[in-house]
Parts: C-alpha cells; structure tokens; sequence
C-alpha cells in the first residue's frame, strides 16, 4: 500500500498573525456554569484515546453557533481543527475542537452570541491566574487557527459498518477534511462530510484509491485498500505544520471615547467608576456627549473627584499598554490640582466594591498640559513589572461646586502586541465562500472582512481564479483582451490618419 501527498495549497504563514480576541473560556468543570447541549466528535470511536487531542487532554469545545463552517454551499465541522490560545498569563497553549458545548450563566451567555469555548481546568487555569480571583468562572483570550505537527499521521477509521456502507472518520489531521474520493478503473465517486464529520461510503468491492481532500483543498492519498480489510489505515505522509506567530493577549485599548461601540457584554468593555474620597465606588453611565463628573467630597475647600476604569477579565497593563491618557474639558482649569494615578487588580467578577480591588501602585509616574477649559492627564506604566492589573484611577482637585467631563480615555499598547492583527470573531468562519480573498483577487464583488482579517478559505482549482467576493470564477483571458484592445487602437489611429 502506497501513500501519497498532493500539496494543492499552501497555508500561508503572514509575517503577522490574524488573531481573534472578542471570546471568552469557560471552565466545563466549574459548576457556576453548568452544561446545557453537548456533542463530542469522537464519542463513536472504538478507542477515542487513539486521538491525539483526547490523550493528551487538550481539548476544547466550541459553542453550537461556532460548530460549523460553510463552504462551496456545503456545512461541515470542526471537528479536530486545532487552536492556538493565549489569555493573562500569555502563555500559548494548544487545543482541539472536540465538539460543542452550549454553557448557561445567567447575565452572561445571552449577550456573548455563542463567543465562547469550553475547556477544562488545565487549560482554563494556564489562561487566567484565579488565585486571588473570586467568583472567576471565564476569562477572555486571544486565539487564532493553528496547523501544529502532531508527532503522528492522520489515521482513517472504519466506525460502523453496515450492510451497504461504512461509516469513516479521520483523526489526527491537522486540518480539516471536507471530501472523499473513492477511485478505481470502476469507481469514481464524491462523498462530502456529514454534519458530524464522519462519512458514509458504499461498501464496494475490489480495491481502490482513497483521496482525502482538507478545508483548505490540500489532499491526502492512500492507495490500493479496500474498507473490509482492516478496522483503520493510517496514512504514511501528513499536512505540513504552520504555526506562524503567536497572538499576544490584548484587549480594546479604547476606554472612552464619545462615539465608542456600545459594547453590551459585561466582560468585553472597560467600565468607568467614580470613587469618592473613601474608595467607595459607583459606576457610571457611559454617555455619547462626555461623562460628567461633579466632586463628591469637600476636602480642605476643594472639590475632590476621581475617576476609576477597569476591565473584568486580568491582564498585565504594565506589559500591554505603555500609557493611559484621559481627556477633560471644565468651565475653568485655574484651581486644577493633580493628586496621584493608581494601578489595581479587580479580584471579583461580581461587582464593584472598595473591598473587590488590590492596589498594585499607588502612585504612578504622571504629567499633564491644560489650558483654558481643558486638561490632558497621561499615567505611565512600569514595563519592568510582570503582576496582574486591570484597573486603576486618577484623582484630583477641582474648585468647590464645579464639574467636569471626560471626552477621552485611552489606553496606548505596547510593541509587544503590534506583531498581530486584532480581528473579531467574524473570521472565524469562511460565510459560503470558496476561496482565500487576498490584494491580488480578480476584482469582482466585496466581502465582509477589513483587508487583514481575511480567514484562510483554501485556493480554487487549476484555470480558476478568487475573486474579492471570494468566489471561484473562470480565469479571464487578460491575453485576449489585452489583444482585442490593441485591435481597437489600431483601428482607431486608422480612422485619425485617414481623416
């Protein structure tokens, strides 16, 4: 028996990565965030712990609404497709679709539109740090496609026989397979996957050639076999690895702005408090005009305010972002007075409390500008600390019975994160198109991704070119109308120099 490798295409590896950062994780084995629906891809196998993801552990679930991709008008699975995950501690870790898992946490879940994954503690806990956490039952993360070397080759596995099928399914692929061919002097026959990744094929007699075709049109080949002969038949060659750079954990570096997105799920957005003079804190209603802030305390005749921000999910902002800088317009700056800017670490999920935060610097380097009517605050961060933070404040006096209103907050990363792409979960599907939309596809029709959020949807086949609609066309004769241009010209420089 005789294997061998057609390479069609060739995952690309981009000198920068697209990375997906608006999930969260869940941990399946935390009970605040109990099963709902579940579907394992490998539940019918003889022996699933022959699946590389299974046996090492490194598993991962999707939500039901991010199962499946459309291609070509056809549906199919994820089903051993492998992901690259990063969260606080920056750490990477590999994970395997194994299935769908539909979690419910009230306030939570309605609002995330399926953006999510399930995995379990191991993973979970090589996400997030939940030490000091309390109530931490997800954490956000940055993740993208991966196509690792799995130490083995992919194997076919006979499933189930029937009386005139069988019921196959490959594991240990580093990509996914979305077709089968089954060849011979007599047979020549297409099968695509069923929506549970596996196929069914006749059972026919004699042997033939079975040729595997990936997502991304690449194809294996194994020769000479017949399905009765053995229960699996592992391939001799395999897909070549790509893991090309790593994401680097981010979150939005926009903290206010008048015309921000109105984010409406409680772990994807920065929240503005305002604490008073004894750290107790309310938060405030983000409003399209400015957010107004008046003192809520008199201290020595002078109006304090403070004005705190803070994200759920941890993150290091000292290693992520160099500054924040926030915007502040009022009647008049004459009795300004910069106290101090704080660092801090929000440890539970459940609410805002003077109790729910750690203080990680209490005075952080600062400067500011001001004019007539306005101020400009900029907090420095320490790039030689490695601690979790995901909050802090600045305070400040301001004349007694004044106000004022914050136009900005933002938040400037750190070239740690500039060798990416931030993307959104949009490019986690393909959305029915055929083929991979790049600068140099035939320019027919629009997509809904930004140029560098494209997902990689395969390349057409031999004479047929993608067009930025992402579809497979006939490849336009460009010698022909070149030549039929020069035709015309011709004619028409007659048409002057006979006049």
């Amino acid at each position: 028996m005789t294997v061998l490798l057609f390479i069609v295409s060739v995952i690309s590896i981009e000198e920068k990565s697209i990375c997906m950062n608006d999930f969260l994780a869940f941990n399946y084995e935390n009970d605040q965030t109990p099963v709902i629906k579940q579907f394992d891809c490998y539940l019918d196998l003889p022996n699933p712990i022959k699946v590389q993801g299974i046996n090492n552990q490194a598993l991962c679930y999707v939500n039901e609404n991010f199962m499946y991709l459309t291609k070509d008008n056809h549906t199919f699975n994820r089903c051993g497709e492998y992901l690259q995950i990063v969260g606080a501690y920056q750490k990477q870790v590999y994970c395997m679709i194994a299935g769908y898992m539909n979690v419910f946490k009230e306030g939570v879940t309605e609002t995330l539109d399926g953006r999510y994954i399930s995995v379990n503690s191991r993973i979970y806990n090589q996400l997030s740090p939940k030490i000091i956490g309390k109530n931490s039952y997800a954490c956000q993360f940055t993740f993208k496609y991966v196509y690792p070397d799995l130490g083995m080759n992919p194997t076919l596995v006979v499933v189930e026989r029937k009386q005139n099928n069988n019921i196959i399914e490959i594991i240990n692929c580093n990509q996914i397979m979305y077709q089968i061919r089954i060849y011979s002097k007599t047979i020549d026959e297409y099968f695509y996957a069923n929506e549970d990744g596996k196929f069914e094929v006749p059972n026919y007699e004699g042997n033939y050639t079975v040729r595997v075709f990936s997502f991304y049109n690449n194809r294996l080949e194994i020769k000479n076999i017949n399905l009765n002969q053995a229960d699996s038949f592992e391939f001799d060659s395999r897909f070549p690895a790509d893991k090309g750079g790593n994401c680097y954990y981010v979150v939005n570096n926009d903290v206010y702005s008048p015309d921000e997105k109105n984010e409406s799920v409680y772990f994807f957005k920065w929240h503005i408090l305002q604490p008073d003079y004894a750290t107790n804190l309310v938060e405030m209603e983000k409003t399209p005009n400015g957010m107004i802030f008046e003192p809520t305390d008199i201290v020595n005749g002078k109006g304090f305010i403070s004005i705190g921000y803070v994200y759920i999910t941890e993150m290091m902002l000292d290693q992520d972002f160099t500054h924040v800088q926030f915007d502040i317009e009022m009647e008049d700056t004459t009795d300004f007075e910069l106290i101090l800017a704080d660092l801090v670490y929000q440890t539970d999920y459940n609410g805002f409390t003077n109790t729910s935060f750690v203080f990680i610097d209490k005075d952080l380097k600062t400067k500011y500008y001001k004019t007539d009517k306005k101020v400009s605050i900029t907090a420095y961060f320490k790039p030689n600390r490695k601690q979790f933070s995901n909050g802090g404040s600045i305070k400040f006096f301001v004349a007694k019975g004044s106000y004022v209103r914050l136009q900005n907050t933002t938040l400037f990363r750190s070239s740690l994160a500039t060798n990416q792409y931030i993307c959104d979960s949009t490019s986690f599907d393909c959305y029915g198109t055929e083929c991979q939309i790049t600068n140099d596809s035939y320019p027919q029709g629009t997509s809904i991704w930004s140029e560098h959020c494209r997902p990689a949807c395969g390349v057409c086949r031999e004479g047929f070119v993608c067009t930025t609609a992402g579809r497979c066309i006939t490849e336009p004769n460009d010698n022909l109308r070149s030549g039929i241009s020069k035709v015309f010209t011709l004619l028409f420089l007659v048409v002057i120099l006979g006049v």
